[in-house]
């Protein structure tokens, strides 16, 4: 009996000494390959960055309105896209900011330019960014004039051709604004002088920059200012180009858009294409606000 004691012990012994070396191999295993993982930063290994309005902006639609009853569909689901924009999930800037580039962005890769009655919240939205990023709004001629040569500057570029209804007191934009439609101009006469040398290149049209509050309500657009949804001219921030038929040729077009579809993948603008006066409309997004992570 005795000597079957002391054989239990031994194998028990055995047991819990062999038991004890696997484990410790095992746990050896485990912290090296904890130790060989690097620390991840999301999905893209980027963080977000936190940013301030440019200038304190009040919201153009407040957080409890409701529109009256014979608001158009199209306006209702404008507003909507505002309001969830601007105060769904956090009220802080920094909040509103990220989450206005996100829902803005998330159209980056949709090939399909349109809003009004097709994709409305793309009016809500870009209004929303504008207002959450800090972009005053200039009500007036008057308020137009007193800033240009600081916060609003002269587009002017011999690749640029303004029409005639373009008075020059409105050929002025933001600074972000004048260095993205220049470039793009002067991109444009490179591509036609690359494919046809020693001829004359058409010039890019361009057909409104900053308008006052007076000027927008007088266009046929569905952000003419006549609700709660205000376009984003009257901020300096957005330029239009012309896709008309009677002034611009295929080739053209064909480039622009391809070149505006590249742009907003990159997070650089946001665009969309009108149709009843046929024309881009391009919001440009300050250079502090892009390269954001997104969808």
């Amino acid at each position: 009996m005795k000597r079957f004691t002391i054989l239990a012990s031994l194998m028990l012994s055995l047991a819990l000494l062999f038991g004890g070396a696997v484990q410790a191999q095992e746990l050896l295993r485990v912290t090296k390959v904890e130790k060989s993982k690097k620390p991840t930063k999301g999905k893209t290994g980027k963080h977000k960055r936190k940013h301030k309005p440019l200038a304190p902006v009040k919201p153009s639609v407040p957080k409890d309105f409701q529109p009256p009853f014979l608001t158009s569909p199209s306006t209702r689901i404008a507003i909507r896209a505002y309001q969830k924009c601007m105060y769904e999930n956090g009220e802080s800037s920094e909040e509103r900011i990220q989450r206005a580039l996100e829902l803005n962005l998330a159209y980056k890769s949709n090939i399909d330019l349109r809003a009004g009655k097709s994709h409305p919240e793309k009016i809500g939205l870009e209004i929303c960014l504008s207002d959450a990023i800090g972009l005053k709004r200039y009500q007036t001629q008057k308020e137009i004039d007193e800033v240009k040569g600081g916060e609003l500057v002269r587009i002017d570029s011999p690749h640029i051709l303004f029409p005639q209804f373009l008075p020059e007191e409105r050929h002025y934009a933001r600074p972000w604004v004048k260095e993205y439609v220049e470039g793009l101009a002067e991109d444009l006469h490179e591509h036609l002088k690359s494919k046809h040398a020693g001829q004359d290149f058409p010039r890019l049209r361009v057909t409104s920059l900053v308008r006052s509050l007076v000027a927008q309500q007088r266009q046929s657009s569905p952000a003419k200012c006549r609700t709660v949804i205000c376009s984003t001219h009257l901020t300096g921030s957005t330029v239009d180009i012309s896709n008309s038929e009677a002034y611009v040729v295929p080739e053209v077009r064909a480039w622009i858009r391809e070149r505006l579809l590249k742009d907003r993948r990159e997070g650089k603008i946001l665009v969309i294409e009108e149709f009843s006066e046929p024309h881009f409309h391009i919001f440009v997004i300050p250079p502090e606000y892009r390269g954001e992570e997104t969808p």
